[in-house]
């Protein structure tokens, strides 16, 4: 169960990543969704630390 765990917790991280690039991408174009890109990818970081701090505690 620790395994799918750490995985989930670098899943997020991806995530943000892929959601940061998107973000970028849309403020090259002149998109009306940079915001909700940028919000996705701060989420997923604060995820990331929330999940790794969690299982520390587990």
């Amino acid at each position: 169960m620790k395994i799918v765990s750490v995985v989930f917790q670098y899943a997020y991280l991806i995530i943000a990543i892929f959601m940061g690039y998107k973000a970028f991408v849309e403020y090259q174009n002149g998109g009306s969704k940079l915001w909700f890109y940028f919000m996705f990818a701060v989420a997923a970081v604060a995820m990331f630390f929330f999940k790794k701090h969690f299982n520390k505690k587990m």
